[in-house]
């Protein structure tokens, strides 16, 4: 092919695009409900599609518009819609005893979950970090990691990164108070990078019940702890979630109820034991 030819083509393709951008809608998605995974790490694909929510690596999450769907589709660019998850809760008036003691050596325990006091403005993340806090001593530190919105959804890109900033600031114990039906590659990668540095993977086995094998994902991820619900009585609550459950602790927390406490109760309870 010779210079010209050459030169003719790239000034074809520019055209082209700028056609494309120049009638493109000046729309944007909101939040979350046009959220994918971008599988490129080339920085064009990343002026174009971005910006970034958080960058993987091999891939990047982001919130595309259709326009940029369309772009994604015509040009062959890999992208995969991003699964969403939901914090395991119901509402319940409870009364609570919590026994607090302490351990030996200073643990940092990492709540993935709505968030904590000014920014919680859900409140499901302040009551979990509330149990944790109560139940435990002074040697425990809390770390709270914002991935669930006011809804009470989590986007698994959300989660992921939670998960890699929890690993890296040295958390010991990672508390996820919510599922969902769905696996997700992104958290898969981030839960082996937590094994991989010795984290104790805690989750909500979710709310699911009577029904058998209904235990949600990541509770149901191999190398993470399961946590089933109980009541008053000691017997499995009926709304638990139930099949391949690795732990069961108390459902209830003064306005909360679900095995979203459970999960905190039983992450407050081996951070106590861990040295």
């Amino acid at each position: 092919m010779s210079v010209m030819m050459k030169i003719a083509k790239y000034i074809v393709f520019a055209l082209f695009f700028f056609t494309l951008f120049a009638v493109a809608p000046q729309t944007h998605a909101s939040s979350g409900q046009n959220r994918y995974l971008v599988y490129s790490s080339s920085s064009f694909v990343h002026k174009t599609f971005g910006p970034a929510r958080h960058d993987f690596g091999y891939a990047f999450s982001a919130d595309l518009t259709p326009f940029q769907l369309r772009i994604a589709k015509i040009f062959g660019v890999a992208i995969k819609p991003i699964s969403k998850l939901h914090i395991s809760a119901l509402n319940v008036t409870a009364d609570t005893v919590i026994s607090q003691s302490s351990t030996k050596q200073k643990i940092t325990v990492a709540i993935l979950d709505t968030g904590s006091d000014v920014e919680d403005k859900n409140g499901h993340g302040a009551q979990i970090a509330n149990i944790i806090k109560n139940s435990v001593g002074s040697n425990v530190g809390i770390v709270m990691y914002q991935v669930c919105d006011e809804d009470g959804d989590c986007y698994a890109d959300d989660v992921a990164q939670g998960i890699y900033s929890a690993v890296a600031d040295g958390a010991r114990i990672i508390n996820m108070s919510f599922g969902s039906d769905r696996p997700s590659d992104l958290i898969d990668d981030a839960i082996q990078k937590a094994v991989e540095h010795d984290v104790m993977m805690v989750a909500a086995a979710g709310n699911n019940g009577p029904f058998s094998d209904s235990v949600e994902y990541p509770a149901n991820h191999s190398d993470v702890i399961a946590v089933g619900a109980l009541s008053d009585s000691g017997s499995i609550a009926e709304w638990s979630s139930r099949g391949d459950v690795d732990a069961w602790e108390p459902g209830e927390y003064k306005t909360i109820a679900g095995t979203s406490v459970s999960a905190a109760y039983f992450t407050a309870r081996n951070a106590k034991l861990l040295k």
